[in-house]
């Protein structure tokens, strides 16, 4: 015969009648708390009761903490605006990004990554943490990068041990935890954010990199149209001049042309008549 937790708790029957008798109580004690502690909030009545007043105060405390975590995010929406309106080129802008995230969801490697112009693949641009000449490219839906840059969705996971060596003049160590964010804008996706850190990312940091993401985006894939529209209007001032010099090659050719023609009519209208005999 399998026993519950119950008969192992509260052997005799009496005894599991009493546990009971103690839960309803206390389920009727929090409903009568819940339902005052709305008559308080709208100002009917006054009440000091333990519950009811512990309630009230996690409540309080949730509601402060939503409140303080909205305002942060706000104000780090604000420095990343900062960033991308700054009048330095775009690879700096991008670095700055990257030292933002690690700043603001306290991270220790962080690398940003941006998408080639056909969507077959990501580059690695600016890193936290990470040597230059090591910045890699991931094909769609290679690793964990290309896994989030094909599927679109956030990636958040425990790293297993030396996944990411993060090294300093104290020595070599991995990171706990990471998060990848896709960067996606008007149905485009632009990169990849990838953050890793040694403690874990709370709601906030999640709320903040999503929100950061699609800023990211919306300016990588603004840069890029940029870049695209002055690479357009080089080719077209290039083609111009390329057509503006053969055009005056070409008038040159006839102006010599009608040059000799000239010379060739005067030389005949200086012949002696009768040299034509």
């Amino acid at each position: 015969m399998t026993l519950s937790l119950a008969n192992l708790l509260y052997p005799s029957r009496q005894d599991r009648m009493l546990h009971l008798e103690r839960v309803i109580l206390y389920s009727q004690d929090i409903a009568k708390a819940l339902i005052i502690g709305e008559d308080v909030d709208n100002g009917n009545i006054t009440v000091d009761h333990p519950l009811v007043n512990s309630l009230l105060a996690i409540r309080d405390q949730i509601k402060n903490a939503q409140r303080d975590n909205k305002a942060w995010i706000i104000e780090s929406l604000m420095s990343f605006s900062e960033i991308f309106n700054m009048a330095i080129s775009v690879h700096e802008r991008y670095q700055l990004i990257i030292n933002a995230l690690v700043k603001y969801l306290k991270g220790n490697y962080a690398v940003l990554y941006i998408s080639s112009d056909d969507e077959r693949f990501v580059e690695a641009r600016a890193a936290y943490g990470m040597d230059r000449k090591a910045y890699p490219i991931f094909e769609k839906g290679e690793g964990l990068v290309g896994q989030c840059f094909r599927d679109q969705e956030l990636v958040e996971l425990k790293t297993p041990s030396n996944f990411i060596r993060i090294s300093s003049g104290l020595g070599s160590s991995s990171p706990s935890y990471i998060l990848l964010a896709p960067l996606i804008f008007l149905n485009k996706v632009a990169g990849v954010i990838e953050i890793a850190s040694f403690s874990e990312f709370s709601s906030a940091h999640k709320e903040l990199l999503l929100k950061v993401s699609q800023s990211i985006a919306g300016f990588v894939v603004n840069t890029k149209s940029i870049d695209n529209t002055n690479r357009l209007l080089s080719e077209i001032e290039a083609m111009n001049k390329l057509t503006e010099n053969k055009l005056k090659q070409q008038d040159e050719i006839h102006q010599k042309i009608i040059s000799r023609l000239k010379e060739k009519i005067n030389q005949t209208k200086q012949i002696p008549v009768n040299n034509l005999n």
